[in-house]
């Protein structure tokens, strides 16, 4: 088949890295596929099999902003080729894709939901609000194919939409993501963080986190991962050791050089970076933001805290600092846990739900 498999940027988040594992997979099978992004969107990426052609289509828009985004993905309509079967996976690229059917292009179409996008994206801004939650919900309301990545997002999307999918969970690729054999708790004190501006992975709460958790552990340091310097934490910037990681080895050696990760989304449809610190064993606690669940189990191999309290979080934090034996514990916990999810497992069952598709339509 010819695929085609659109975003709306090509970079190192772990939704773009899912696509890209998916683009692989199905080039692996036999098939021929091409990335298409907006016009000047190549950003960064992960490894990329060599046979896959990258389509920039689209107005060469610079500019950032929301409204931006919704222009460049409009843009892409014409260039979006035609294709035996489109996978997508953002709500924004089935404005493109709604056209094109408009015209009877491009039919077959997979949407792969990685999250409950009404709620990520359309909750927590101030601008634009109520439009793109509206246009989240109106791009789950269309009769494609569905997948998704967590048992959260499927009933989410059978409870809302009476949309039926079938999970395909994320992997951790091992070769990578490993624990080194010197591992110790002897170590000084420290948290490793995704940092990201958006309520949706919980920005303000991560700020009042460690704001509190530097008071109740003067001794601590954060191991903060961003592409940037982020200035709502330049209070701290004594204990922060800053990482700005542009490959997987990179991402694994920041999680390994902390106690703990703390992870503070809001809502989260898999929560790949809690696997990830897992598998280098690096112990976890989260907010309980739903797709977690399918990895982390509280009180087994790492700790739920509610969304939004602070305090709580910080206190979670500080007392398995302090916990030599239940890190322990949670640290084997969730190396057991990790090598239950593999890219393997991942290719094997996008590529069977792809043919199944080609099947029925044949």
């Amino acid at each position: 088949m010819i695929i085609s498999v659109v975003l709306h940027q090509l970079d190192r988040s772990g939704g773009c890295r899912v696509l890209v594992q998916a683009a692989n997979a199905l080039s692996a099978a036999g098939h021929t596929v091409s990335l298409v992004i907006p016009s000047g969107r190549r950003l960064e990426t992960h490894r990329l099999d060599e046979r896959i052609a990258v389509r920039e289509v689209g107005l060469p828009i610079s500019r950032r902003g929301e409204s931006v985004t919704f222009l460049r993905a409009l843009s892409m309509c014409s260039g979006i080729p035609a294709s035996d079967l489109v996978v997508f996976s953002y709500f924004l690229c089935a404005v493109p894709l709604r056209l094109q059917n408009l015209f009877g292009v491009n039919r077959r179409v997979l949407y792969f939901v990685q999250e409950n996008e009404p709620l990520a994206f359309g909750t927590f801004g101030q601008r634009y609000r109520s439009a793109k939650k509206a246009l989240a919900s109106w791009s789950l309301r269309s009769r494609y194919v569905y997948v998704c990545n967590s048992t959260y997002v499927r009933d989410f999307l059978w409870g809302t939409y009476r949309r039926r999918a079938r999970i395909v969970f994320p992997g951790v690729d091992r070769r990578v993501f490993k624990p080194l054999p010197d591992r110790g708790e002897s170590r000084h004190p420290s948290v490793a963080v995704v940092t990201r501006r958006t309520e949706a992975k919980g920005w303000s709460m991560l700020v009042a986190t460690l704001g509190r958790l530097t008071q109740l552990r003067p001794d601590v340091q954060i191991v903060a991962i961003s592409p940037e310097r982020l200035v709502e934490l330049s209070s701290l910037d004594a204990r922060i050791a800053w990482h700005h990681p542009h490959s997987d080895d990179e991402v694994a050696e920041a999680f390994r050089s902390a106690t703990i990760f703390f992870s503070c989304s809001r809502v989260e449809g898999f929560g790949l970076p809690v696997l990830e610190s897992m598998a280098v064993g690096t112990p976890v606690v989260a907010t309980d933001s739903q797709g977690v669940r399918d990895v982390l189990e509280h009180g087994r191999n790492g700790v739920l805290v509610p969304y939004g309290d602070a305090e709580l979080a910080a206190k979670a934090i500080d007392a398995l600092l302090c916990d030599v034996r239940r890190w322990e514990a949670y640290r084997v916990a969730g190396l057991a846990t990790a090598q239950k999810f593999s890219w393997e497992n991942f290719d094997r069952d996008l590529v069977s739900i792809v043919e199944e598709m080609a099947s029925a339509y044949a």
